[in-house]
């Protein structure tokens, strides 16, 4: 194993995700995991535990998957671009 690793155990069909450390109790998750060749996780439950908004591409099976850290940094360019489009 690598030294540092953030380890979160997640298993088929159970709404519990475990942390890698073995004193750490469970995180009641909003719905059970569902494995259909992938694990998926409900768009809530990724949020809670991995800090990230998804968002579903209309008229595919793909989603976009944004950490918040970039959504903040999406957000001030954002601002930064309209603040001298106004000038």
């Amino acid at each position: 194993m690598t030294d540092k690793t953030k380890v979160l155990i997640f298993t088929s069909g159970s709404s519990e995700m475990k942390h890698g450390e073995e004193d750490d109790s469970p995180v009641q998750l909003a719905k059970s995991t569902v494995f259909s060749g992938n694990l998926f996780l409900s768009e809530a439950d990724a949020l809670a535990c991995f800090d990230c908004e998804t968002e579903y591409l209309t008229g595919t099976s793909s989603a976009v998957v944004l950490p918040s850290f970039v959504e903040s940094m999406a957000e001030g360019m954002l601002d930064s671009m309209t603040t001298l489009a106004e000038k």
